[in-house]
């Protein structure tokens, strides 16, 4: 059991049952009409489930901390901290967003949840999420962390691979999960840059998704560096309860341990693996390499199909979420009518349509700025003053004298980089941050200038 403060906050996993049964308790994966009165462990944020929530709580980690007396000093843009972005993220499950009258964050994906649990989570987050990676057998590289990711390239294409790593790595561990993140930063960032804007108006997607392929490549980590994998733990069959790796009975409904293979896995992608399924899908960094190349060049690959096996894998929301900016943008412009149809299309493609909707529309959005958002969408949003004043206090600090574009300081909290992600960092920061106080100064305001043309003439 987690705490916030003197508050313990029940286990999310505990609450967990067989596949199609009701939950024993809320907190565990309730998804709620997003009218409903605010109950218990529910939430009255109108966005479904957990999609917009955690973007804001990525958003609000680089916003300027809060003065004394509740104001925010005149700096910008900062770098997301993992240990405040946890507190957050937990203190959201617990309370959710008091503002908007919650009485508790809704939705919470499995292998979230898993990390969350841990003890030892607001201590050290990334050890906390590596240790329910390894504990799974190094086989789940879920979507979750990619839903919120777009909003880490709010700070320029300079650090939008660290600032995605620090935040994914939050919760998710496997290094798919972390170089789809930094991915699709580094595409928004480059698009609120106006990187592959052509003169009439479209974008050249190819062009972006090969830079945001260079970018994450690095964060791919060797096999060999991951070292000795961790005893795994073993879900019940019957109530899917996961058990410690040497418990030979389920400590819930007291069924023997199946036999070595047959266990199940509970990947969070629709359904559970037997071990030897889930071994398939264990981390390599070859298989990963074309995976991640394919997601985003539009290639072929056994993840294409959104409502497959591995509907819920970060690959395969990657791969919908640059598949449909890729085909929206190919008849020119992007527009209301075009924004609409993408969307549409990517829901009713089945799978897990929330989420690929969430991470294809923040590219999209990039691309076309808040004026092809439809205003019939804004009008039926039960929060958009509340959201609006967030978009305004991201341009006023990314707009403000103080504007923090200096590479991650020796103070920020030390964490593993992969294998050549410095050299790719150093290359990124080379190109868009400048030693030269001019360069900077242009970098600046074409970041600005990227984020007032994205929230320019929102509908109403």
């Amino acid at each position: 059991m987690s705490r916030i403060g003197a508050e313990p906050v029940p286990s999310l996993l505990g609450a967990r049952t067989a596949p199609g049964a009701a939950p024993k308790a809320p907190p565990g994966g309730l998804s709620v009409d997003a009218r409903s009165p605010p109950r218990t462990y529910e939430s009255s944020c109108s966005c479904p489930r957990f999609l917009l929530p955690q973007t804001v709580l990525a958003l609000r980690a680089m916003l300027p901390r809060p003065q004394p007396g509740g104001s925010q000093c005149r700096r910008g843009l900062r770098a997301p901290d993992a240990q405040e972005f946890a507190r957050a993220l937990l203190q959201w499950h617990r309370r959710g967003f008091p503002e908007l009258g919650d009485q508790g964050g809704c939705g919470m994906g499995r292998a979230t949840a898993r990390v969350l649990d841990d003890p030892a989570f607001l201590q050290n987050p990334r050890a906390a999420a590596r240790r329910a990676w390894e504990t799974t057998g190094r086989c789940l590289a879920p979507n979750g962390a990619l839903m919120r990711a777009a909003a880490t390239g709010v700070r320029g294409r300079a650090f939008a691979a660290c600032d995605a790593a620090t935040i994914a790595e939050v919760t998710h561990a496997d290094p798919r999960s972390t170089a789809a993140c930094v991915a699709v930063a580094t595409a928004a960032s480059l698009m609120l840059d106006g990187f592959g804007r052509n003169a009439a108006g479209g974008w050249d997607v190819a062009a972006v998704a090969e830079r945001a392929l260079a970018a994450a490549e690095p964060f791919l980590l060797e096999d060999s560096a991951l070292g000795e994998a961790a005893p795994q733990v073993w879900a019940c069959s019957a109530c899917t309860m996961e058990n410690e790796p040497a418990a030979t009975q389920c400590m819930i409904c007291e069924t023997p341990r199946p036999a070595e293979g047959a266990g199940t896995v509970n990947a969070g992608f629709g359904g559970g693996w037997t071990q030897a399924e889930a071994s398939q899908h264990a981390y390599s960094r070859a298989v990963a390499m074309e995976q991640l190349r394919a997601a985003l060049l539009g290639e072929e690959w056994p993840g294409k199909r959104l409502d497959g096996p591995l509907m819920g894998y970060v690959n395969t929301c990657l791969g919908a979420a640059f598949g449909s900016l890729r085909d929206a943008c190919r008849g020119g412009r992007l527009d209301a009518g075009s924004f609409c149809e993408a969307v549409h299309r990517l829901t009713m493609a089945a799978g897990d349509a929330d989420t690929n909707a969430a991470v294809a529309g923040a590219l999209l959005g990039c691309a076309a700025g808040a004026k092809a958002l439809p205003g019939a969408w804004l009008r039926a949003c039960p929060h958009l003053a509340w959201l609006e004043r967030i978009a305004d206090q991201l341009v006023e600090a990314a707009a403000a004298e103080e504007f923090a574009a200096t590479a991650p300081s020796a103070e920020a909290p030390a964490r593993e980089a992969p294998s050549g992600a410095a050299l790719a960092e150093e290359a990124l920061l080379a190109e868009a941050a400048p030693r030269d106080p001019a360069a900077r100064r242009k970098r600046r305001c074409d970041c600005v200038a990227g984020l007032r043309r994205l929230l320019s003439s929102r509908p109403r």
